[in-house]
């Protein structure tokens, strides 16, 4: 092999390495979360949105508020772009506006995800 080869080779191995690799894998893990964390608030019968494990813990339906929020907030920060104008939840709503807001908080991340970068993570 000559030398000359060898240096192109890892040199394009190097620009082939990405610029922000913990932004690359939020967006790789999105798919899989939103689809298990919907599952789960979906799963659990709305009577039990009040469950609590230990009275120091949130409840369930607070859990699912919680959520919602904190993808609205990390991921307008990451991609740089304003948080949704949301209703403010507490975990008392229902299972289905709470599960609404899930999903709809995860839709929302898609588009600044594809903005962010390791910068504003």
């Amino acid at each position: 092999m000559k030398p000359g080869f060898l240096i192109l080779a890892v040199s394009s191995a190097a620009w082939a390495q990405s610029q922000s690799p913990a932004a690359d894998a939020r967006r790789q893990m999105l798919g899989g979360r939103e689809t298990t964390t919907v599952a789960a608030f979906e799963e659990m019968p709305a009577g039990n949105y009040d469950y609590r494990p230990s009275p120091e813990q949130m409840t369930f339906g607070r859990l699912a508020a919680h959520i919602a929020e904190s993808n609205n907030f990390f991921c307008s920060g990451a991609g740089g772009a304003p948080q949704p104008k949301t209703e403010k939840f507490e975990g008392t709503e229902g299972k289905e506006k709470l599960v609404a807001a899930i999903r709809a908080s995860f839709e929302f991340s898609r588009t600044p995800l594809l903005k962010a970068d390791d910068s504003r993570l």
